[in-house]
């Protein structure tokens, strides 16, 4: 886990077209599951933005895609804790191409396709809280 650490343990996030800082990673943690390995880890950002005008997105993903990630498939996969009760999230499944579909699948187990193709399998997810003033 502590390897991902060089990676923003496969974490990015935008306000808008601006990528945003991520802070230290706390309350590590993965296990097996049955043949997946699970893991859970809070990325706080490295200064506070408001959700209020624009959404916040971010998503989770290796950007070469050797290894896919996605969110668990349980209610509590994304939590707002702490968030005001105006705050709410939309988690948008990946839509590639179907050549890029057709070319990731071309790839054997050795071979990579640069830091570009895994955004395009990523899950989004938008954060927002209100309408905006």
């Amino acid at each position: 886990m502590s390897n991902l650490g060089d990676f923003d343990y496969f974490t990015s996030a935008w306000i808008g077209d601006e990528k945003l800082g991520l802070g230290t990673v706390t309350d590590v943690s993965g296990r097996l599951a049955g043949d997946r390995y699970e893991m859970s880890f809070v990325v706080p950002l490295s200064a506070p933005v408001s959700l209020r005008e624009t959404p916040m997105t971010y998503a989770v993903y290796d950007p070469t895609y050797y290894v896919e990630l996605l969110h668990a498939e349980s209610s509590d996969a994304i939590r707002l804790e702490g968030a005001p009760e105006d705050c709410a999230y939309t988690l948008t499944p990946p839509d590639p191409d179907p050549e890029m579909v057709t070319f990731a699948a071309s790839l054997g187990r050795t071979e990579s396709a640069g830091d570009g193709l895994g955004i395009l399998f990523a899950e989004r997810v938008s954060l927002q809280c209100g309408t905006g003033s």
